[in-house]
């Protein structure tokens, strides 16, 4: 079992995102919520969301042991 490091909360508890870099060497956040979406350029908000996202992929299982632990969970569901 792997245990996730102790935050005041998960990363992933957050509403979707997406940090797109523009041609014109700009990056943009574009977060979803209930009320509609917001985008955002400012770099403080760039780089929150950006250390969001690494902080995200740090907890994630490696693709090989997601693969392993969903066909777990499916063998778990089926009986």
């Amino acid at each position: 079992m792997r245990s996730i490091s102790m935050r005041m909360t998960h990363p992933g508890m957050c509403p979707p995102f997406r940090i797109m870099s523009l041609s014109n060497a700009q990056t943009v956040v574009f977060v979803e919520h209930a009320l509609g979406e917001v985008a955002r350029s400012e770099a403080q908000d760039v780089s929150r969301m950006s250390a969001l996202f690494g902080a995200m992929r740090a907890d994630a299982l490696a693709p090989v042991e997601s693969l392993y632990r969903i066909r777990e969970m499916r063998k778990e569901y089926a009986a």
